[in-house]
């Protein structure tokens, strides 16, 4: 056990291990598909779920804080996020409340436009704490499809080649989940 898990309350232990147990398959075949979705590969896929759960996390640890997220990780947000009614679900079960999503900084005003960069690099910081935390090998997500040994080979040298479709994972997001108020 992680120091960092030790310190953590018994209610964030919950929500960590209800957001290891949200099962978000349809996000996945919506990632992976090439007519609607983004055509990701299945790792591509489960590696931004995991990423995703992270900063849903991160959210719910620290509600007072504007998150800036990756590219990767918004694309699937925006996904889930097509999913109202499982959004919604999620959102109530995990946190309590509806979770904003901001769609875009511009619209956000002078002043936190000239802070976005400073919170994406906060938003950086706090989800490397709890890197590794939501792999989607625990998660139900790798059970979405059967296990093709060809295919993941192949996606694993395309993977390589592709370097990512450009590591949406290093890039700020232009949308963002805003402050929440405190109770």
């Amino acid at each position: 056990m992680s120091v960092v898990k030790e310190a953590l309350s018994t209610q964030s232990l919950a929500c960590m291990e209800q957001l290891r147990a949200l099962n978000l398959s349809p996000i996945a075949a919506y990632l992976m598909n090439p007519q609607h979705g983004y055509g990701w590969r299945q790792q591509q896929a489960f590696r931004a779920i995991g990423r995703y759960k992270t900063f849903l996390f991160v959210s719910y640890l620290y509600p007072q804080i504007l998150l800036v997220p990756t590219q990767e990780i918004d694309r699937v947000w925006h996904c889930h996020l097509l999913h109202t009614s499982k959004y919604r679900q999620d959102c109530e079960r995990l946190f309590g409340c509806f979770i904003d999503h901001e769609p875009d900084s511009e619209l956000w005003g002078e002043a936190k436009r000239q802070n976005l960069n400073a919170a994406f690099a906060q938003t950086q910081a706090l989800l490397a704490l709890f890197e590794g935390y939501f792999e989607t090998e625990a998660s139900g997500e790798s059970q979405l499809h059967p296990d093709h040994t060809l295919e993941l080979a192949q996606e694993k040298i395309q993977s390589e080649n592709e370097a990512d479709k450009g590591n949406l994972h290093l890039y700020p997001s232009a949308c963002g989940r805003p402050q929440q108020a405190i109770a």
